[in-house]
């Protein structure tokens, strides 16, 4: 049935430990650039990137990727003109 498929476990915790860090008078908080961040191409995926920052941050994902043995694309003339030597079919939680 499948060529191949991969089972994906991920887990991800970040923390700034000198956040509201105290100089004596003042008390800040790092540039948003500096601080977790989740969203874009390995967390989050949904949102752009940057979408949720701040102190701390716990993501976990799972993914499960398919490739079948058999490619229907290839009874579509328009689809034999592109060099699609496999497809994939992937579901993810995150």
């Amino acid at each position: 049935w499948f060529d191949q498929q991969v089972l994906a476990l991920d887990f991800y915790t970040a923390d700034t430990p000198t956040w509201n860090q105290c100089d004596g008078v003042v008390c800040s908080r790092p540039p948003e650039q500096e601080q977790v961040r989740l969203g874009g191409l390995y967390r989050l995926r949904g949102y752009t990137a940057g979408r949720y920052h701040g102190r701390s941050a716990i993501h976990y994902s799972a993914e499960y990727r398919v490739l079948p043995d058999w490619q229907p694309l290839d009874d579509i003339p328009i689809i034999n003109y592109y060099d699609m030597p496999w497809w994939q079919w992937v579901a993810f939680v995150e």
